[in-house]
């Protein structure tokens, strides 16, 4: 059930993270520039859960060299996604711009 409850709230939370990310970017002039604010108050977001949960921001030095290369490409895929939202989003609407990326 709770699983149930997270899935709508995601599906709630899309076109919601879209249309700011939207009006970001009319405030700020540039997709990139909304993205990069959008990711920054992402990552101190994170960064405070972080601390709640785990208590310390450090990872091990040996994370970059145990793992395959392609590992950090979640980031950047996540960047493309919420760029290519924020520029769709004024041409597509609300409800293309996040059922287009599902099909």
């Amino acid at each position: 059930m709770l699983a149930i409850l997270v899935g709508l709230a995601i599906g709630i939370g899309l076109p919601m993270q879209t249309s700011i990310n939207s009006r970001l970017r009319n405030s700020v002039g540039s997709p990139f520039g909304a993205s990069l604010i959008s990711f920054a108050v992402g990552t101190l977001f994170l960064a405070i859960m972080t601390l709640i949960d785990v208590h310390t921001l450090g990872f091990s030095t040996t994370l970059f060299t145990s793992q395959p290369v392609w590992i950090g490409l979640g980031g950047l895929l996540g960047v493309v996604y919420l760029t290519g939202n924020i520029l769709l989003f004024p041409k597509l609407g609300s409800v293309q711009t996040v059922i287009m990326p599902v099909l």
